[in-house]
């Protein structure tokens, strides 16, 4: 499995990015070297305390560069970490990841926490706008741009709105 291949090549990934993640979403090989260093865990050198830290803190240590690389070839839960990040550059390079789902996108559009920016990036994305309940969330969420709200209420059933 993936982990004897990361045994038997060397790689010695931080255990949480591997109980979280689908090790076919993320590979070692898909990532820069400077990336899988910094995620790297040195079992016998940490104190106990150490290694507790969590995936959260990990990405939270990466300089910008490395998240918008991480940001565009992670997974579902480092996305989820990434695109709540204070980086437009980095928000923007989670949802340009080509393994995004439409159901990713329709979670992040009802999230009321959800930034100004990753809500108007997803306003002009027309291959997510085709599904209603983006759609909808999209028009409902206070957060919403009042630009990007009104020019999509239209497809919005009257129903709808009523709720």
């Amino acid at each position: 499995m993936y982990i004897t291949f990361l045994q038997k090549t060397g790689y010695g990934v931080y255990h949480k990015l591997m109980e979280k993640t689908n090790p076919v979403e993320f590979g070692p090989s898909e990532l820069p070297k400077e990336v899988i260093e910094t995620l790297k865990v040195e079992e016998q050198e940490e104190p106990a305390e150490h290694k507790t830290q969590t995936l959260l803190q990990k990405i939270q240590s990466l300089k910008v560069g490395e998240k918008i690389q991480l940001a565009m070839k992670g997974g579902r839960e480092i996305r989820s970490i990434l695109v709540r990040d204070s980086s437009k550059e980095v928000v923007a390079a989670v949802l340009e990841n080509q393994k995004i789902s439409d159901s990713e996108i329709e979670l992040i559009t009802k999230q009321k926490t959800s930034s100004e920016e990753v809500l108007r990036i997803i306003s002009k994305k027309k291959e997510w706008l085709k599904k209603y309940s983006i759609l909808y969330a999209l028009v409902t969420n206070p957060k919403t741009p009042p630009g990007a709200a009104l020019s999509n209420i239209r497809h919005i059933k009257t129903k709808g709105l009523n709720h």
